[in-house]
């Protein structure tokens, strides 16, 4: 559940990027604590998006308040996989990946005196579409997912209707989740059953395949940018 809200965190600020956050971590100044990051990963890339190419930017701490750790010596394994950068002014790394395989992204983390050193290992998978379709109401999205993992609305309105989802082959669906942006709240839903998306309010859906151990969740965010 921790890395599912660490999406719908991240969905918030998603444009051509993925902001992948939770909740803060407070540290006092005279007492400098080590960062957490994951030691691993999985990530999608998605070949069809074309110049909507999606990264994923990992926050230290998973915090994004915090800047003042220094990133060095970041290097990513296989850049055939994925590759990766610092982000100016910011306690993180942006993550590219280019196609399905495995590389370890190694790196240290300084703050003043101190220094540690992270791995992490990050299985990258070709998306795939999971819906074959998805109904809000009579309104039917499937299609939009065929490139990527999240659509925009325009967040000028409510969307009320049944929710219904059929799967593509050896996908099932394992959670549906609003999180709603305002009260920072998130609340579980059931297939079949109606739901209202409210403006601020975003819907995901995750699911996983049977054959292959893929995980996947399509958002769709009903937010004013």
């Amino acid at each position: 559940m921790k890395k599912r809200l660490t999406k719908i965190l991240s969905a918030m600020l998603v444009f051509v990027m993925v902001m992948c956050l939770v909740p803060p971590v407070e540290a006092a100044a005279s007492k400098v604590k080590k960062p957490t990051f994951d030691t691993d990963m999985l990530l999608n890339y998605y070949p069809k998006a074309g110049k909507d190419w999606i990264s994923c930017a990992m926050a230290l701490n998973n915090n994004y308040e915090d800047n003042s750790w220094k990133i060095t010596k970041l290097k990513s394994s296989n850049t055939k996989v994925l590759t990766v950068k610092k982000i100016d002014n910011y306690s993180g790394i942006m993550i590219t990946p280019k196609k399905a395989g495995k590389s370890t992204i190694t790196f240290k983390a300084t703050k003043g005196s101190k220094t540690y050193s992270y791995k992490c290992v990050v299985k990258v998978m070709k998306y795939e579409n999971p819906v074959k379709t998805l109904k809000i109401g009579s309104k039917n999205y499937a299609s939009k997912f065929s490139k990527m993992d999240y659509i925009d609305l325009d967040g000028k309105k409510n969307y009320e209707g049944k929710l219904s989802i059929k799967t593509n082959k050896n996908w099932k669906v394992t959670d549906i989740l609003i999180y709603d942006a305002k009260t920072d709240k998130v609340k579980e839903y059931k297939n079949n059953k109606k739901i209202k998306l409210k403006k601020n309010q975003s819907l995901y859906i995750y699911f996983t395949n049977t054959k292959n151990d893929n995980h996947s969740c399509i958002s769709i965010l009903n937010q004013k940018w």
